[in-house]
């Protein structure tokens, strides 16, 4: 394939030549530097392009993935980068991307944002500082609650995409891809991302090509949560504590958001504090400065020493972004009726204050 440039209607055309990647570094610095490049398109209309880029994020247990991408909606994109003269494009990649999957799979928020921060070394920066930084150049507005939602949905789910790039995609490569894919609409789906580069004395040209399973011709408009959906996908446990924290919602010191796209919200109404049921799970958010700046320590630890009596909250003390699962095995007769202890505890002590 020849490529031609020329200046705007000046000129005569100039055949470009190839430049090759000096390493695998250089790949992944072009695609950090300009995650705007990723033609994250072609996967459907419904998807956006990475406006954050982790490099080097160390995941325990499986080593530093080349980067990690993540878009306003919170959608993760996990980018593996090789050379086509390195012998792991052929098999030993796939391997990688989806161990660095597994890894973020089922990871809480808080975990995943000190990573990110850990990676960046931000210091006192978040994930959401760093996306909101990247919105100011588009002036729209980013809801944090929405965005951590979001993230949070994502790592729960593993609906992450994968994705390769590469200099140059080989047959096997290809194959293995087109192989993978053609299981199950519902198996991991990855990509290849054929990255080639040329050059003149006054250009540098990309072209960048995204190579795997086209997009579903048509995507189902997913579904807002409300009351009737709630009760039919939650279990038995799930919709007692709905049932309590509905009711505790009435109060003074509480105020309900009704339902978000997938879950039951409500606050604490003085310090917006805010905690969402889903079906058979549930988030709490207390803050960027929590514990410090959110309640007093005689209070807060009568709040987790109560909470604590139901086992899956036993590891979760001190964190910012607490998930929980909530099903018929993990709580107990009698675990409903704490939890909202606790909760009304909260709400007593901070509409004192």
């Amino acid at each position: 394939m020849d490529i031609l440039v020329r200046k705007e209607k000046h000129g005569k055309w100039k055949k470009v030549r190839e430049r090759k990647f000096e390493d695998e570094a250089a790949l992944q610095n072009i695609l950090y530097q300009s995650p705007e490049i990723i033609p994250i398109e072609k996967l459907g209309e419904d998807f956006l392009k990475p406006k954050v880029f982790i490099k080097e994020a160390g995941l325990p247990g499986s080593g530093n993935t080349d980067l990690i991408g993540i878009d306003e909606k919170g959608g993760i994109t996990i980018v593996e980068c090789k050379l086509a003269t390195n012998t792991d494009i052929r098999r030993k990649v796939i391997g990688q991307v989806l161990e660095y999957a597994a890894h973020l799979w089922q990871m809480d928020y808080e975990q995943f944002d000190n990573i990110c921060c850990k990676a960046e070394r931000w210091g006192d920066k978040h994930l959401i500082n760093a996306m909101r930084e990247k919105m100011e150049e588009t002036e729209e507005a980013l809801s944090e609650e929405e965005f951590r939602s979001n993230v949070t949905s994502t790592l729960r789910k593993g609906d992450f995409r994968l994705i390769i790039a590469v200099d140059a995609l080989n047959d096997e490569l290809r194959r293995i891809i087109q192989f993978l894919n053609s299981r199950s609409e519902w198996s991991p789906q990855i990509h290849a991302l054929e990255m080639r580069q040329f050059e003149t004395a006054e250009f540098q040209v990309l072209v960048p090509e995204l190579f795997g399973p086209p997009p579903h011709p048509t995507t189902k408009p997913e579904v807002k949560m409300d009351e009737e959906r709630f009760l039919r996908e939650s279990s038995e446990i799930c919709i007692q504590l709905y049932s309590r924290l509905k009711e505790l919602s009435k109060r003074e010191e509480f105020r309900t958001t009704d339902f978000t796209k997938r879950g039951f919200a409500f606050r604490l109404r003085k310090h917006g504090n805010l905690f969402i049921l889903y079906p058979n799970y549930l988030e709490m958010w207390f803050g960027l400065g929590y514990p410090d700046d959110f309640l007093d320590k005689e209070t807060d630890k009568k709040f987790w020493s109560t909470v604590s009596q139901i086992t899956v909250f036993k590891d979760k003390m001190d964190r910012k972004n607490p998930v929980v699962v909530v099903n018929n095995d993990t709580w107990k007769q009698g675990h409903v009726d704490t939890f909202v202890t606790a909760v009304e505890l909260l709400g007593s002590r901070l509409g004192q204050q």
